[in-house]
């Protein structure tokens, strides 16, 4: 794995926000608009000892799942080598963390005010990291399999959740195989489900706008296409392989029209 974390260290060298805030990632957050938060100086013993746990996990890390990612992706280790992670700080919320690509070059995003702030309300800091880069590493090997392309409207929606449903499924905890889906599960897929079909037919371009948006973005359980795919995939578990074989291009109709029993 390739780590880049010179905007990290610029900011515990004491440098102003000025001199890394016109870095390209500020300007891939979001539809090329540059965003950015300047971290508060205050917070640099806490940033410096993020960074150094977040290398640590990086240089021994272990997918969650590897069972699963190894049987749908197979051989992963030359890909983990070639993964660029570029570690930051100044992303506002929700950009914690994120794959972006930059003159041909993909990248994951990780930002460490973030990952400090969940450390500080209990979360456990290993598992998170393991968790984001199960996640995000995930995103670049379907990338790889499945570059992005031009799209219409629905196949764009259908394209995000192929992404989405994968990565946060095999993201989700250490053995997914082992979780038994839930009436709770069957509640939020019926409801995102719903949503997403919704989403489907639409045809106004300013809400259609807002769908794409929406649909892995906001609170965890609002995200229709993300949960919708992902309690798919749960309950079709033992298919994984073959799913992801099948490519994207029909994922969203699978999704739409799967019935839980």
């Amino acid at each position: 794995m390739k780590i880049d974390s010179s905007i990290v260290q610029s900011y515990l060298d004491g440098k102003s926000g000025d001199d890394y805030s016109e870095h390209w990632i500020f300007y891939h957050l979001t539809d090329g608009k540059k965003l950015f938060d300047e971290p508060a100086p205050h917070r640099k013993s806490e940033i410096e000892d993020c960074l150094r746990r977040v290398i640590e996990v990086c240089e021994n890390f272990e997918f969650l799942n590897h069972g699963l990612v190894d049987e749908i992706f197979g051989d992963i280790h030359p890909a983990l080598q070639q993964t660029n992670l570029l570690l930051v700080v100044g992303c506002p919320p929700p950009y914690d963390a994120m794959v972006r690509s930059h003159k041909g070059v993909e990248y994951i995003v990780f930002d460490l005010v973030s990952f400090v702030n969940y450390s500080l309300q209990g979360y456990d800091f290993v598992k998170i990291v393991r968790g984001m880069l199960t996640h995000e590493v995930v995103h670049t090997l379907i990338n790889a399999r499945y570059p992005q392309q031009e799209m219409n409207y629905t196949e764009k929606l259908s394209y995000i959740a192929f992404h989405e449903g994968f990565a946060h499924l095999l993201a989700f905890c250490d053995d997914i195989s082992t979780l038994a889906p839930t009436e709770e599960h069957k509640k939020r897929f019926d409801t995102a489900k719903m949503r997403f079909e919704m989403a489907l037919l639409e045809k106004d371009p300013k809400a259609q706008h807002d769908h794409l948006f929406e649909a892995n973005t906001g609170n965890y359980w609002d995200k229709f296409a993300a949960i919708s795919s992902k309690l798919y995939l749960l309950k079709n578990i033992m298919s994984l392989k073959c799913i992801y074989e099948q490519g994207w291009q029909d994922f969203a109709k699978k999704v739409v029209e799967y019935n839980w029993e």
